[in-house]
């Protein structure tokens, strides 16, 4: 097996499918806020460029969720694509508000999240890299929001921090949550598998030990047939003894049958 290949590649449609579902939500709450916080707020934001962005990520996202309709196959590069996909999104709408003096930049937290639970090591590497470089760049360049009062700005941040914890936690609890539960069912079916696997083996080694003890019995009742054959067709044996040669070859008959049955549930018809 490829080492790339996480331990839970089995479930990579599952986790694409999730990511599409909280991809959605997330793009409804986007465009909640950008029409909201204008009116609301009374912050001016760059609407049609923040719509643009947001418009790119959802045609992404149906593209995504056209090629999971069609079952296509995943793999951990397709994962990360999405995920770089998201950062890389969401960067975009930080710089065109406020970059990393926004609150919301801690959002950029679920991303590697998600990436560290379901991806190999070095994929969650990189998805970490790009994270701390996108912060990096976000605390240099960007879009400044136009908010005079000074008090009221840090309000609104603390009121901003608040909201993004209560975010980041509800869904990094829901992501744990829900990949937990994926793997303790992967590793259930694994273990019916195992389980399985080792029914058959021993069933296949019974077969085997049935098959070779069938075969050599098999020559000794031959032979024992023979003898008393010979025996039986002797003028000379008593009437006595030949009664007894009747019954060894009965019983001689009866160890043949019960001998060819065994072999024949073991698999293997006796020579």
């Amino acid at each position: 097996m490829r080492s790339d290949i996480p331990a839970d590649y089995g479930n990579m449609l599952v986790t694409l499918r999730r990511l599409v579902h909280l991809r959605w939500l997330l793009l409804i709450a986007a465009l909640g806020a950008i029409l909201g916080v204008p009116r609301l707020l009374e912050i001016p934001l760059p609407t049609l460029p923040l719509l643009l962005a947001l418009a790119v990520l959802a045609a992404f996202n149906f593209l995504t969720a056209s090629r999971l309709a069609r079952a296509e196959v995943q793999t951990p590069w397709m994962l990360t694509v999405q995920i770089v996909v998201d950062l890389v999104a969401l960067g975009v709408m930080l710089f065109l508000s406020g970059g990393a003096a926004n609150p919301l930049v801690s959002l950029l937290l679920l991303p590697v999240a998600a990436g560290a639970l379901v991806l190999a090591w070095h994929f969650a590497a990189a998805i970490a890299a790009l994270a701390i470089g996108l912060y990096s760049l976000l605390a240099v360049w960007f879009v400044p929001l136009n908010i005079p009062d000074a008090s009221r700005a840090a309000s609104l941040h603390l009121a901003g921090m608040w909201l993004t914890f209560v975010v980041s936690v509800i869904l990094i609890a829901w992501l744990i949550v829900r990949m937990t539960a994926s793997i303790r069912a992967r590793d259930a079916a694994l273990a019916l598998v195992r389980e399985q696997a080792l029914r058959d083996e021993r069933v296949v080694a019974l077969g085997a030990l049935a098959a070779g003890a069938a075969h050599e019995l098999g020559t000794p009742l031959a032979t024992m047939a023979v003898v008393v054959g010979e025996l039986d067709r002797d003028p000379a044996l008593p009437d006595a003894l030949r009664a007894d040669m009747d019954l060894l070859r009965q019983q001689i008959a009866a160890c043949k049958e019960i001998v060819t049955g065994l072999a024949d549930r073991a698999g293997a018809g006796r020579l």
